[in-house]
C-alpha cells in the first residue's frame, strides 16, 4: 500500500460546498482502491465512489498554491492531526490558516472489513 498526502472532497449531493479534508490516503497496490477516514473509495481519473455509500468524491493530490476547492466552491477544508506537520510543510507555513482549514482526527480504516464486503457480492 502506498500512503499519500491527499485532497478528498465530496461530489454527490453537493454542488462544490460539500465537505472537504485533507490526510492520509492509503492506495492499494493496484490503485484501484483508496483507502480514508474509515471508508473505501472504487478510484478512477481524479474521482472515487464511495464503497458503502456510492457517493462520489474528488480525491487528488494536495496543491501547494490556493485551495484544491472548485473556483466556486466554499466552506473550510479539514486536515487531519496526524497529517497537519506534512501540510504545513508543503505549504510553506508555521500554522494552520484557521479561516479557511480546521483541524480532525481521522479515523482508522478497516481494509479487511472492505474486502469481506467485496468478495461477498462477488460471491466467493
Amino acid at each position: 500500500m502506498q500512503r499519500r498526502l491527499m485532497y478528498i472532497e465530496k461530489d454527490t449531493g453537493s454542488n462544490h460546498d460539500g465537505p472537504a479534508w485533507i490526510g492520509y490516503v492509503e492506495i492499494s497496490r493496484t490503485g484501484r482502491k483508496a483507502y480514508f477516514n474509515g471508508q473505501a473509495f472504487s478510484s478512477g481519473k481524479g474521482s472515487g465512489r464511495c464503497v458503502e455509500t456510492g457517493d462520489l468524491h474528488w480525491i487528488s493530490g494536495v496543491k501547494k498554491r490556493g485551495s484544491n476547492r472548485h473556483i466556486f466552491g466554499h466552506g473550510k477544508i479539514l486536515v487531519s492531526r496526524d497529517a497537519l506537520a506534512e501540510f504545513l510543510a508543503l505549504k510553506g507555513w508555521d500554522r494552520l490558516d484557521e479561516t479557511h482549514y480546521g483541524l480532525f482526527d481521522a479515523k482508522p480504516t478497516d481494509i479487511a472489513k472492505f474486502n469481506a464486503m467485496e468478495n461477498t457480492r462477488l460471491g466467493h
